[in-house]
């Protein structure tokens, strides 16, 4: 069902990686291992974690599923064994060509351009 033999878990995180991810808050780690649990997965080999990163991301999101040498655990490993996993994986996961300051570019410019705009400016009455 999830592409692969070996794995038993797949979670999506909505919320795109971005430079300022350095892993999975306690809080996170918590609701994550809560719901695995209701799932009632039985052999805990594998999960994958999927989602996206942002242009500033991807070299956080990549050194969170890499091993540093190829010999020890990755972070994304080390994770996935607190979750009761013997490995993890991720998939799913592009760039969304984005940046935070972009998104916060582009939520001034259009609050600016509300502000200016006619509608916006005119009264009106309701009966």
């Amino acid at each position: 069902m999830l592409g692969k033999d070996d794995v038993d878990c797949f979670v999506f995180i909505r919320q795109p990686f971005d430079a300022r991810f350095r892993g999975f808050s306690k809080t996170t780690s918590e609701a994550l291992a809560d719901c695995i649990r209701e799932l009632g997965t039985k052999s805990g080999r594998r999960i994958l974690i999927g989602g996206h990163f942002t242009s500033s991301g991807g070299k956080v999101f990549y050194q969170f599923f890499e091993s540093e040498d190829g010999t020890k655990p990755s972070p994304a490993d080390e994770f996935a064994k607190r979750l009761g996993f013997q490995s993890s994986g991720w998939s799913f996961a592009f760039p969304m060509g984005l940046t935070p300051e972009n998104l916060i570019e582009d939520r001034a410019h259009l609050i600016s351009h509300l502000r200016r705009s006619p509608v916006n400016n005119s009264t009106s009455t309701s009966r």
